[in-house]
């Protein structure tokens, strides 16, 4: 983890202390920060986690761009690729959480609409059923990926 700012080294290694980061830089200008996320993607993949307007070209660069915070401005917005509308920077470890929990979902239904829909299509070209029961069943399997769906809200109202 490293902390690109361009704020003071004072302020850096103030901030970096507190939060357990080993590595900062500081004074870093906008252009900079995101030649530096460039080249850390060489070696790996990279989330960048801004709210400014000096962090929008960062944010774009990165391979996960995150807008945080109440203050962040509408440019790191539209230059990230997900929006945390809080100033805590714990809840990041969350959030990729819910992303991993919804991508996972996303595959199921995914694999379940291609399976029902071509077992379908299949019994239907064989004559097995007909398009009115081929439409049914169609229409099942979305009802059924929509509901599947809404797990993700059932859990994280848990929360």
């Amino acid at each position: 983890m490293v902390m690109l700012t361009g704020d003071s080294k004072k302020v850096a290694m103030q901030i970096a202390s507190n939060l357990g980061i080993d590595s900062y830089q500081a004074e870093v200008m906008p252009q900079d920060k995101a030649l530096l996320v460039a080249r850390m993607q060489r070696g790996s993949q990279v989330m960048m986690i801004g709210d400014g307007i000096n962090d929008a070209p960062a944010l774009a660069f990165a391979d996960v761009g995150v807008a945080m915070g109440g203050s962040r401005t509408d440019v790191a917005v539209e230059a990230a690729d997900i929006t945390i509308n809080v100033d805590d920077p714990l809840s990041v470890p969350e959030t990729l959480s819910l992303a991993k929990q919804t991508m996972g979902i996303i595959r199921q239904n995914f694999a379940a609409t291609i399976t029902i829909n071509t077992a379908a299509i299949l019994l239907g070209a064989m004559g097995k059923i007909n398009p009115l029961v081929s439409a049914l069943i169609h229409n099942m399997a979305t009802i059924g990926v929509v509901l599947n769906s809404t797990r993700i809200l059932i859990k994280g109202n848990g929360r």
